[in-house]
């Protein structure tokens, strides 16, 4: 009896511990809003600068918000993703002004696009030298093998030698499949931040820029205070984070 209910008990482990990672969304906090395609839009308008946020989506341990600024003043703006910050909080009541007293859990900028860019070229870099070693290595392997592989046919001591040469070229192409995977997925990477990511701009008056803020994700996180901080002043933002997971809706 006490077998079978350690069996259980492992069994019960293993099912937990496989359980799906928690869902998050982040909703607004404020009337300054507007649905588009159900996408929830924030609009916020200085004498100078308009600024359009939205929420797009959590992916792996960051959060991507969407933005546009329009420059309406009469110079030259200059505009980047680290003027845009948060204070993650909890217990925060929904009601609560953006620059609330909650504790803080966390702070931090939004993600430098040309950081990114130079830890994923830095990254390809190791990827390609790994696979030009790794070429070197085989090509002496396998000249080893040959010799070995010769001097058995010459001495009539069968095929091992045959075996392992077959052996280690499949090795190799396994290797090399997937580093070009690891490439591809860092190169895609690559085009993202450089494409998609809103990166430093100086706009010219009646100019706007978009793109894409990257975060790092708070799990524990009920509201993100978000402020973007520029030359004419500071737009504030208040964000739930809400957590569904395991079939239950938790609204945070």
């Amino acid at each position: 009896m006490k077998g079978i209910l350690s069996f259980l008990s492992g069994v019960v482990l293993i099912i937990t511990s496989c359980a799906p990672d928690p869902i998050f969304r982040l909703h607004p906090v404020t009337e300054k809003a507007s649905f588009k395609q159900g996408v929830k839009y924030v609009e916020l308008k200085g004498d100078s600068i308009g600024l359009t946020m939205s929420y797009y989506r959590h992916f792996k341990d960051q959060f991507i918000m969407s933005v546009e600024i329009e420059n309406n003043a009469d110079r030259i703006l200059h505009v980047g993703p680290t003027q845009f910050s948060y204070k993650a909080r909890k217990n925060e009541a929904i009601d609560k002004p953006v620059g609330s007293d909650a504790p803080i859990i966390a702070s931090a900028k939004a993600l430098d696009p040309e950081q990114e860019l130079l830890r994923l070229d830095m990254l390809l870099s190791e990827v390609h030298a790994e696979q030009k070693t790794d070429d070197l290595l085989h090509e002496i392997e396998q000249t080893a093998l040959l010799t070995d592989y010769l001097s058995r046919e010459l001495s009539n001591e069968g095929n091992g030698a045959s075996h392992s040469l077959t052996e280690n070229q499949i090795q190799h192409a396994l290797r090399e499949y997937n580093r070009s995977i690891e490439g591809s997925g860092l190169n895609d990477s690559k085009e993202l931040w450089t494409s998609k990511a809103l990166r430093k701009t100086d706009l010219l008056p009646g100019e706007s820029a978009q793109g894409y803020l990257f975060f790092k994700n708070e799990p524990e996180a009920e509201v993100y205070n978000i402020q973007f901080k520029n030359e004419y002043g500071l737009f504030k933002l208040k964000y739930l984070q809400w957590k569904y997971g395991r079939g239950d809706i938790v609204m945070k």
